[in-house]
């Protein structure tokens, strides 16, 4: 059957309407927004006075890669005017073709010869700063312009700074956006011909999630596997009404499974990379897959290699999975990829396969197994990384900030131009940096947090003022200058209004440094804030962060009084990296020197970002043994100290 909603009509009427401007095209994954632009380049290149069409896919490049890419497409398509053709090629052999400023002056030779439209795919992965620039100081030439520039994005959130932003310098009749939807029943129902009877209209859109691609290749899965039948204009469940109508994607796979896997322990392996290959998406690595396996302690998992053999070997082939070659190289190392043979099937298993909390685990583990693997190769994994990292309910992981020269930093923030956004930018880069810096390096975290502190007073925006904060309190709190810390955490919490991700931060933020002081009243209210964290808790992760919150108070409390032994059950009953420094107390206290030595070290290597730690790891046994403790701090910990 014949079923494509990824082509949107309503966004193709949409851009059929701009003559010029500059329209952010909106969608969730799998909305359509890539084939519809495909589309459009398709139709503009069948007018009568076809425009220059040039098309781009982002996916984290240097701007020079962009430059180029759309210079030569413009040189092909103005090689009918010799004089402009000879322009840009100049252009492009006098410059490196990596500032604002080169963009434009190929746009405007472009221009003179017929009007341009820029096809932008997957804008969320381009350079903000890059970008505002080019908008912002190009604003008055461009709106002159023949020209249209369509950029297509995520409808993704968690970013102080959304990329709709960067045309705040524009006129409003200049830049607009446009929201796709989620594919709607009408829209499948014009294509199969027919109306889809309740439930199977509900529940083909909870199933796939309502992605326009996503959809159609459900349905014709539906048709194929004789799930749905057709009488009197109408489609339903062949099999009635099913309570559980994501039960049949269960049934499906495990028919398969049972086909290729004749033993229950390979039949519970073979389920386990189906869910936790979903999680990564239509197409997934299959080393990231069996890594994140190892990490959640999945029976059957301790070999990596052996997994990736299990996937290669036993599940490739008809009616599960195809295992390509080589997807990408970088330096000596290869990717391979792979891919559901039933795209659909593996969208429902994404959304129905596991529960809120155990989806939130496996994709947090499948996130550091890609940055483990494939932290060479971050342009080819970038937007699977942001998507498993948003299921992890970790916003903050899942994008970063264009590099940032000092050039356009000056450029970015001259006096005359800044405006409020531009400080916003600058403080999304500078706690993008500390991020990267707190580990190793507090001081530097503690001078860009409060440098983004100062740029965020200029934004006026309340979320990145107690981003910064935080960011200052955990740089001091590294430094173990937790009263000097207090103030910061006190302001964020009080700064960070209807944010709640924000909230959350700030009030561990707070919780922390109360805990460090352990003066009169600090336990208590670390305690009555981690109950306010453990209360209003959506994910795994933040309940694990309350819960340990919550027990640190506990065992201040006790060693205050002198029970050590009891402080120290408590704090290895709920294990927490941010137990080690009071453990450590305990430890000395106790006269166990060894186990505090023992704790320091670890308290090093927790300290390294994950880069420094395994790159140590693989030259020094011993820092390799504490790297390893790590992933499972809590049978450490509780061995190390029945030891003692």
């Amino acid at each position: 059957m014949d079923v494509d909603l990824r082509v949107r009509p309503e966004l193709l009427k949409e851009l059929r309407r701009h003559a010029r401007g500059l329209v952010f095209a909106v969608g969730e994954r799998g909305s359509g927004r890539s084939a519809t632009l495909a589309a459009f380049a398709g139709e503009l290149r069948q007018d009568d006075e076809p425009p220059i069409v040039a098309c781009y896919r982002f996916s984290n490049d240097p701007a020079e890669l962009l430059n180029r890419a759309l210079l030569a497409q413009l040189v092909a398509a103005v090689a009918e005017s010799p004089h402009a053709e000879r322009q840009l090629c100049a252009l492009g052999e006098s410059r490196r073709l990596d500032e604002p400023g080169d963009l434009l002056a190929m746009l405007r030779i472009a221009a003179r010869v017929r009007p341009v439209v820029c096809l932008l795919d997957d804008f969320s992965a381009a350079d903000l700063v890059w970008w505002r620039l080019f908008l912002r100081d190009s604003a008055p030439e461009l709106a002159r312009l023949p020209l249209l520039i369509v950029a297509a994005l995520d409808a993704g959130e968690g970013r102080i700074v959304d990329h709709q932003d960067l045309a705040t310098s524009l006129d409003s009749w200049f830049a607009s956006t446009v929201r796709l939807g989620p594919a709607g029943a009408d829209e499948l129902e014009a294509q199969i011909g027919g109306r889809l009877v309740e439930p199977l209209r509900s529940d083909v859109f909870e199933l796939a999630g309502g992605g326009a691609g996503r959809v159609g290749d459900l349905w014709r899965e539906l048709v194929d596997g004789g799930a749905v039948e057709f009488d009197r204009d109408e489609w339903r469940w062949r099999w009635g009404e099913p309570e559980d109508h994501s039960g049949f994607v269960r049934d499906a796979f495990d028919r398969r499974i049972r086909q290729r896997c004749p033993t229950p322990e390979e039949c519970a392996l073979a389920w386990a990379v189906v869910r936790m290959a979903a999680i990564e998406g239509p197409e997934f690595t299959p080393a990231a897959v069996a890594v994140a396996l190892h990490r959640i302690g999945c029976d059957g998992c301790d070999d990596v290699d052996a997994v990736v053999d299990f996937i290669d070997e036993v599940l490739a082939g008809p009616e599960l999975f195809e295992v390509g070659d080589t997807a990408w190289r970088w330096r000596d190392r290869y990717a391979y990829r792979a891919r559901f043979l039933h795209l659909g099937h593996a969208e429902a298993l994404r959304r129905f396969g596991l529960d809120d909390e155990e989806r939130r685990d496996w994709a947090a583990a499948l996130g550091y197994a890609l940055e483990e693997l494939y932290v060479g190769a971050a342009d080819h994994i970038g937007p699977v990384l942001a998507g498993v990292w948003a299921q992890a309910g970790e916003p903050d992981r899942a994008g970063c900030a264009g590099a940032l020269t000092e050039r356009r930093r000056r450029g970015l923030m001259r006096d005359e131009a800044a405006e409020p956004v531009d400080h916003l930018i600058y403080v999304d880069h500078l706690l993008t940096e500390a991020r990267g810096a707190a580990p190793s390096n507090p001081w530097r975290a503690l001078e860009l947090g409060r440098r983004a502190l100062s740029e965020a007073e200029r934004s006026g925006s309340g979320n990145a003022v107690a981003l910064s904060l935080v960011t200052i309190a955990a740089g001091l709190q590294a430094l173990d200058k937790a009263g000097e810390a207090l103030p910061y955490a006190s302001r964020a919490a009080a700064v960070a209004g209807a944010h709640p991700s924000t909230r959350r931060r700030a009030l561990t933020s707070l919780a922390s440094c109360r805990l460090a002081i352990a003066e009169d009243g600090d336990l208590a209210e670390a305690e009555r804030i981690s109950d306010e964290l453990l209360a209003t808790a959506t994910s795994a992760t933040e309940r694990r962060t309350a819960h340990a919150l919550r027990e640190q108070a506990r065992a201040a409390e006790l060693f205050g009084t002198g029970a050590l032994p009891e402080a120290r059950a408590v704090l290895l009953a709920a294990p927490d990296p941010s137990c080690l420094r009071l453990l450590r107390t305990i430890a000395d206290r106790l006269g166990d020197t060894a186990v505090a030595e023992e704790l320091a070290h670890l308290s090093l290597v927790l300290a390294w970002d994950d880069a420094r730690r395994r790159a140590w790891a693989g030259q020094d046994a011993e820092v390799a043994r504490l790297a390893a403790a790590l992933d499972d701090l809590g049978g450490y910990l509780r061995k190390l100290h029945a030891q003692a």
